[in-house]
């Protein structure tokens, strides 16, 4: 990743130069679309409703029976290992599976040391025991914004990633958007 970001930074300009660099917004754009941040990844953006997913990665592998229902969705052609949760015909989450290379705005994603994660973040980190795992297994949440007070966050505009660490210490899946980034057995 610091790679890609090295692309974007402005050289200085050689005498007679604009100063512009037009290789520089593709390289940014590059580096975002594989990046998650807590309000998407690249197209697919935390709010998005149902019938705008047809544009994103080729749309939906398969179209929802309900669309208000809650549901775990793929893509046709998302990178691998992602998915979208929707509840309410929305986009709700952004999920990142042990298939998935991908990275969160901090460099960190499946199979990436969870010590690492908490050391990154530090006391930003609400650090909590699996619920149906043994420790080192582990959920870090680290919230961007938005009410995040209390011991369940409700506010529908906090946004947030969550690490779920297994049993190894590793990372298994990596969740960014809303609070429903909190729930442990998906739609239940």
């Amino acid at each position: 990743m610091v790679l890609a970001l090295a692309g974007c930074q402005q050289a200085e300009a050689p005498a007679g130069s604009d100063g512009t660099d037009a290789a520089a917004p593709a390289a940014m754009a590059t580096a975002e679309a594989n990046v998650l941040t807590p309000e998407g990844l690249g197209p697919l953006r935390i709010g998005m409703m149902v019938p705008q997913l047809a544009t994103v990665w080729g749309g939906l592998r398969a179209q929802p029976t309900d669309i208000m229902a809650c549901q775990i969705v793929e893509f046709a052609d998302a990178p691998a290992g992602v998915k979208a949760f929707m509840n309410g015909g929305e986009v709700r989450h952004v999920i990142l599976d042990r298939f998935s290379t991908l990275k969160t705005d901090r460099g960190f994603g499946p199979a990436d040391d969870g010590a690492a994660v908490k050391a990154a973040y530090g006391d930003a980190a609400t650090v909590a025991p699996a619920k149906y795992d043994p420790a080192p297994a582990e959920e870090i949440t680290i919230w961007a914004n938005g009410d995040t007070s209390g011991a369940y966050i409700e506010d529908l505009t906090a946004r947030g990633i969550r690490y779920n660490v297994g049993g190894d210490g590793k990372v298994s899946t990596v969740m960014a958007g809303g609070p429903t980034i909190q729930l442990v057995e998906g739609c239940g």
